[in-house]
C-alpha cells in the first residue's frame, strides 16, 4: 500500500491513497481489510475480510443473518450486485403467528408475545455469509480461509467494546438475561 496523504479539510482530516483503502464503522474491521491487502489480496478480498470482521464486532448491526446489498465495480467496467438478505425458513407459513386480540386499531395488529421479533419463530435463514462467500468466489484472489482469518482471530482474542456496544446490550438486557447461553456471552459477570 502506498503512503497515505492526510490533509485538513474544514476541520476534518482527509485521507487519500493511490493503491486502495478500507473504510468501515470499526477500526478492527478496517485493519482486517488492510491486512488482507498486505498479504496480496485484492479489494474484494479486503472487503470480505472487513465484512466478516464487522460481523464479529457488531453483531447487532452487521450480523450474519442481516440484509445486505453487495455492490462491486469490477475492473473492466463490470458491475456486480449480490443481494445477501435473510429469508424465511422453508417451513414458514403465512399463518404461523398468533395475533394479539383486537384493540390495536384497524391497521395495526401485533403478533402475540412478539414471536415475530424474539424466539425461534423470529429466525431467518442467514444470507450475508453466503453473499460474502459468493462475492469472494467470483472475484477474490486469496483463499477464503486466508480472508476470514482476521475475523476468526478477532473472535478468539476478543476486542474492546465501545459505547454503542454497551447501549445495544443494555437495550436488550431483559431479553438477554432470560437466555442462559446468551447471558454467558454478553453478561459473563452478571
Amino acid at each position: 500500500m502506498s503512503k497515505l496523504a492526510r490533509r485538513e479539510w474544514y476541520g476534518r482530516v482527509e485521507v487519500v491513497s493511490n493503491n486502495g483503502m478500507v473504510v468501515s464503522s470499526r477500526r478492527q474491521a478496517s485493519e482486517a481489510g488492510v491486512e488482507i491487502f498486505k498479504r496480496g489480496g485484492n479489494a474484494i478480498d479486503a472487503a470480505v475480510a472487513a465484512g466478516f470482521t464487522i460481523g464479529v464486532i457488531e453483531p447487532y448491526n452487521s450480523q450474519i443473518g442481516g440484509n445486505a446489498w453487495l455492490v462491486s465495480h469490477i475492473s473492466g467496467g463490470e458491475l456486480s450486485i449480490i443481494w445477501a438478505g435473510a429469508k424465511a425458513p422453508l417451513e414458514a407459513t403465512p399463518d404461523m403467528y398468533e395475533l394479539q386480540p383486537e384493540g390495536y386499531g384497524p391497521y395495526f395488529r401485533r403478533v402475540k408475545n412478539d414471536a415475530n421479533l424474539y424466539g425461534p419463530l423470529a429466525v431467518g435463514v442467514p444470507g450475508l455469509v453466503a453473499g460474502l462467500c459468493l462475492l469472494h468466489e467470483k472475484y477474490g484472489n486469496l483463499s477464503l480461509e486466508d480472508v476470514i482469518q482476521p475475523a476468526i482471530q478477532c473472535a478468539k482474542r476478543g476486542f474492546k467494546v465501545c459505547m454503542y456496544d454497551v447501549v445495544a446490550i443494555s437495550n436488550k438486557m431483559s431479553i438477554i438475561s432470560k437466555d442462559p447461553e446468551m447471558s454467558k456471552v454478553f453478561l459473563p459477570e452478571g
